[in-house]
């Protein structure tokens, strides 16, 4: 019974065997690495709690006179394994989070950037139409930008590949590079001097 030989079909049916597994094996290991790449990275409890009080608010609750129908609007990309969080309302008030904790709260204190915020309400009304109803509000997968655009009647979301938005010719482009601005000037502030001297 043992000493049977191994005829060239019963080797070939061990090989398609053999190469079936390592091909199932790698499919499994490669998911489990793309899963891994794509978990949200950890976040700080304080940035979670200010990021849900603004997605889970309303223009009422803050007492915001929306700019047409957007009463504010936000922006998370990922970067360096962290989530940074850009928060721009009607009333002018602007914010970042970051995930890692420690951000700008209330930058809106400061004239341009409150008109910034203001006009970046104005900008995502255009935008709007296009947007999915947000009934949860995912963080952002690497590589891609999540917009939240808070409005009158409740929250609209998008996400996109951040290097299709910085080409410049995608529909939610404009609103991809205010966020730019919005940030760059809450993390670094024009001097007084220059502001001054302009």
């Amino acid at each position: 019974m043992f000493d049977t030989p191994l005829t060239p079909g019963m080797i070939k049916a061990g090989m398609v065997i053999v190469v079936t597994l390592l091909a199932v094996l790698a499919v499994i290991y490669f998911w489990q690495r793309t899963r891994r790449s794509q978990a949200p990275p950890a976040t700080d409890e304080l940035m979670v709690e200010l990021r849900n009080r603004v997605l889970r608010g309303t223009a009422e609750s803050f007492s915001i006179t929306p700019q047409g129908r957007v009463w504010g609007v936000v922006m998370e990309r990922v970067r360096g394994g962290h989530i940074t969080s850009v928060v721009g309302l009607a009333d002018g008030n602007a914010s970042i989070y970051f995930s890692h904790g420690g951000g700008v709260v209330a930058a809106g204190g400061r004239e341009e950037i409150a008109n910034e915020s203001r006009r970046w309400c104005e900008l995502a009304n255009g935008s709007v139409n296009d947007m999915l109803p947000a009934r949860e509000f995912p963080f952002p997968r690497p590589k891609f930008v999540r917009f939240f655009v808070l409005t009158t009647m409740g929250v609209r979301t998008a996400e996109v590949q951040e290097r299709v938005l910085e080409k410049g010719a995608h529909r939610y482009s404009p609103l991809f590079t205010h966020g730019r601005l919005m940030l760059d000037h809450i993390r670094h502030p024009e001097p007084q001097e220059a502001r001054d001297s302009a």
